[in-house]
């Protein structure tokens, strides 16, 4: 698992750092070219893409990670740029989905990576425009799009995009209003929600999980603390890795585990989180 740039209390940070859950260490790799806060990242065939975020203003800047021999090296830079974007790759495609422009505008805009040939290309947007959004991929290669900010207001908005048509429909809404929250997939189908900011209530500790076959969300049990997080999964654990409390200054390291009882297990081997360090 990699926490890559982020948000600390001196501000924006490059670091990027991996964590084995096997030995239970972690370990310092090559930074980014600059320090990034509110970027999305993603895993295509083995390589790691950290996409838009922001230094002063907002980023186009694309960077991909070869684990092989520790370094970043640019791509093609995104068609639009902007901060608070998720990123999600269906069938070895890369798609940045809404995100917040310079004017701390929440974006519907989609956008779509091909690795193989280093270009960008438009997709249809989001119908909620949204940042801080939360994204997941189901068995059925469809694209969920859940809760996030629309101009400083929390969603409970859940969308599906199925790449095939490149079409966008609604779905059953979360119980609660929620932005900034983490999302990954089990083989049992269901997509786990984890913690997240409600910005009159503050940073939440809750969990849910929705599934598409019923769509239908159930409450599942809280995270030990609230906090603004990322969750990255190993085989039938989920790792909440640092994040923010209380006003949003206070940065935390934490790093708690979840088990799942098997035969659930996680779907993407590799899920990539944002990182804010314990000021």
């Amino acid at each position: 698992m990699l926490a890559i740039g982020g948000w600390t209390a001196t501000g924006p940070t490059a670091i990027v750092e991996a964590y084995s859950p096997n030995t239970n260490t972690w370990q310092t790799l090559a930074s980014l070219a600059s320090g990034r806060n509110g970027l999305a990242a993603a895993t295509v065939d083995g390589k790691v893409y950290a996409i838009g975020g922001s230094t002063i203003g907002v980023s186009n800047l694309v960077e991909v990670y070869d684990p092989v021999h520790n370094t970043w090296s640019h791509r093609a830079p995104l068609p639009t740029a902007r901060a608070m974007l998720a990123a999600a790759v269906v069938d070895g495609r890369l798609y940045a989905i809404g995100g917040r422009d310079n004017m701390n505008q929440s974006l519907a805009t989609v956008e779509v990576y091909d690795p193989a040939t280093n270009t960008w290309r438009n997709r249809a947007p989001l119908p909620t425009a949204r940042d801080s959004l939360a994204v997941a991929v189901e068995h059925n290669r469809r694209l969920y799009a859940i809760d996030g900010a629309t101009n400083g207001f929390p969603r409970d908005v859940v969308e599906e995009y199925d790449p095939k048509t490149d079409t966008w429909r609604t779905l059953q809404a979360m119980p609660a209003l929620r932005a900034g929250a983490a999302a990954v997939t089990g083989l049992d189908g269901r997509i786990y929600v984890f913690g997240g900011e409600h910005y009159a209530l503050g940073f939440l500790a809750t969990v849910e999980a929705y599934d598409p076959r019923t769509n239908t969300w159930t409450t599942r049990a809280n995270l030990n603390r609230d906090y603004l997080s990322g969750a990255p999964g190993v085989g039938n654990a989920f790792y909440a890795l640092g994040g923010a409390r209380g006003n949003g200054l206070e940065f935390v390291g934490t790093v708690e585990v979840a088990q799942v009882p098997l035969p659930f297990q996680v779907y993407l081997p590799l899920v990539l989180v944002t990182r804010s360090q314990e000021g």
